[in-house]
């Protein structure tokens, strides 16, 4: 063994020399994964690229790549050079096309008509797996900045939920208002809580001030919901609209209308109105004022029209309807009547006939010993026969 020298200072303790071999093995591990990376993304990149040029080959090579344009100098050529070739030239030509020095893929003509396109392809490839390296080193020195930012971070959002419960109307003892609570429990929870606030037990008529309590804020939050939601459209100015009423919401004396026979008086009522209307109209002597008194009267009728109410004027043909009613009204009667007669009728016959009868039977047990006796029965059937 070798002696250490006066100047040579004392031997480094063995934790730096293990810290500085697993530094090193660490660098090793890394570039090897690295490495590992590149070859990988390599491997995709060629294999891509494969897919590719398949899919080129598939395509004709004179459309893809695009064929010279002919000019008659060049079809000129082209026939001089097809005149003295025969059957033996189309042979050689179809056992040089097999030739493996012959290119015939689209792939390969398009590597030989563009041959910057590959050497591009490449660089950019290299340049993209550089960019990802770098990405990767930035990212290693981003995470320790991260963890502790992570802190600051919680810490702001922490605060932010404070406030938000505050505003919400306070945190109680069990966290947020609601968080990790059933449906049930967290019913419970405000119910007590409500309870406190009014001081009382919650019980008696009503639901007690509880209730009450629950119902004002209620109220409360519609109000305040109905204002956000009618905040857009306070300068909105609405129309006026009239309904006519319903039957139910009509009293006892407007619908008498439908009882029987007030069509017939609804119809003189229009009737003796009409007539008068025409009489009114007839005394104006003056012309001008009569055309006036006949320019109100249309207003009317056309504003009452207007609300929906049916405006009956025409004498001819409330009279006709006067007159049809007036018919039907004699036909009922007279078919009554008939009807009558008719059952009076059948009621008296009936009478006769059952008189008839009592009255043969009665003979026939008057007199037992002249002939044989008489069935009251088949005195019946002969009868109705």
């Amino acid at each position: 063994m070798a002696q250490r020298g006066k100047g040579a200072g004392p031997p480094p303790p063995a934790s730096k020399r293990s810290k500085d071999i697993s530094r090193e093995e660490r660098y090793a591990s890394v570039l090897k994964r690295l490495h590992r990376k590149g070859e990988t993304e390599m491997r995709t990149a060629t294999a891509l690229s494969r897919a590719f040029d398949r899919l080129t080959n598939l395509i004709p090579a004179k459309e893809y790549i695009g064929a010279p344009l002919e000019t008659e100098d060049t079809k000129k050529d082209a026939k001089e050079k097809g005149k003295g070739k025969g059957a033996k030239s189309g042979g050689r030509q179809k056992i040089n096309r097999l030739h493996p020095g012959a290119i015939t893929c689209t792939s390969e003509k398009l590597k030989e008509a563009h041959p910057d396109s590959t050497l591009r392809f490449t660089r950019s490839l290299s340049a993209r797996f550089q960019k990802k390296q770098q990405q990767e080193k930035t990212k290693n020195k981003e995470g320790d900045e991260d963890t502790k930012a992570a802190t600051g971070r919680e810490a702001l959002l922490q605060k932010l939920r404070q406030k938000i419960q505050e505003a919400r109307g306070g945190k109680r003892e069990g966290g947020y208002d609601g968080e990790g609570l059933s449906k049930r429990a967290l019913r419970k929870q405000r119910a007590e809580a409500a309870r406190k606030e009014a001081g009382g037990t919650g019980k008696g008529e009503g639901g007690g001030p509880v209730v009450k309590k629950e119902e004002e804020r209620k109220a409360k939050r519609k109000r305040e919901n109905t204002e956000d939601e009618g905040g857009e459209g306070d300068d909105v100015t609405f129309g006026q609209f009239r309904f006519n009423k319903s039957v139910a919401e009509t009293s006892a004396d407007l619908l008498e209308g439908n009882r029987p026979g007030s069509k017939a008086k609804k119809l003189k009522k229009a009737i003796s109105a009409a007539e008068k209307e025409k009489e009114k109209l007839a005394a104006v002597a003056d012309p001008e004022e009569r055309k006036k008194a006949e320019m109100k009267l249309k207003m009317q009728k056309a504003l009452q029209k207007s609300e929906g109410t049916k405006v009956k004027d025409n004498l001819a043909k409330l009279r006709k309807t006067q007159n049809a009613l007036q018919k039907r009204k004699e036909q009922s009667q007279r078919k009554w009547r008939e009807r009558k007669e008719q059952a009076r009728m059948e009621g008296e016959e009936k009478l006769r006939q059952k008189a008839e009868n009592l009255r043969k039977r009665k003979e026939g047990q008057k007199s037992p010993k002249q002939g044989p006796q008489t069935d009251p029965g088949a005195a019946k059937k002969t009868l109705k026969k």
